[in-house]
């Protein structure tokens, strides 16, 4: 079955409601003001949610990201985070088949960063990047997304890992 309306409703009030606390900062900061917000993928992208346990929305709602595009254009970098593997301490979740997460485990990196932008360059790529494919999602779901509308760069990390106190920080 498919969730009743009411859930979408909320869903695109909380993220209309992020954006505009994130332009009331912005506004604050002033025009040449840095801003860092992180949120989940969900959250963050320029596209709305689709796939995986969001497939039970009959109407897809609208994301943060997608509120931000449109009100700072290409002042805004969105950066979309993938890690293929779970390590202690997190629920079990290899990478989807057929999923970026998976694709980009295949070049044995740790850790690395792809600005999406420059993918005109290669015309294969640049279809690749803008058909729908699933990223994993909160663990063991997906998102299924065309890459380059939902993103500007791809940050990877092979395996996610539990947060951990760092010996020596002190929380202030």
């Amino acid at each position: 079955g498919r969730m009743p309306r009411v859930l979408p409703v909320i869903e695109a009030a909380v993220d209309a409601a992020m954006a505009d606390n994130v332009l009331w900062v912005r506004a604050q900061e002033g025009k040449q003001g840095r801003i860092l917000v992180f949120a989940h993928d969900a959250h963050v992208m320029n596209a709305s949610t689709r796939g995986g346990i969001w497939s039970v929305f009959s109407e897809a709602p609208r994301m943060m990201g997608q509120h931000l595009r449109a009100a700072l254009g290409g002042s805004l970098i969105i950066i979309g985070t993938l890690g293929a593997h779970n390590g202690a301490g997190l629920p079990a979740g290899p990478p989807i088949g057929g999923s970026v997460d998976a694709a980009l485990d295949t070049l044995g990196l740790p850790l690395f960063v792809v600005d999406l932008r420059t993918a005109a360059r290669e015309p294969d790529a640049l279809r690749w990047l803008d058909a729908p494919h699933p990223i994993r999602a909160n663990f063991n779901t997906e998102l299924d997304v065309g890459l380059r509308e939902a993103f500007d760069a791809l940050v990877f990390i092979d395996r996610l890992t539990a947060a951990r106190k760092i010996a020596g920080i002190q929380a202030r």
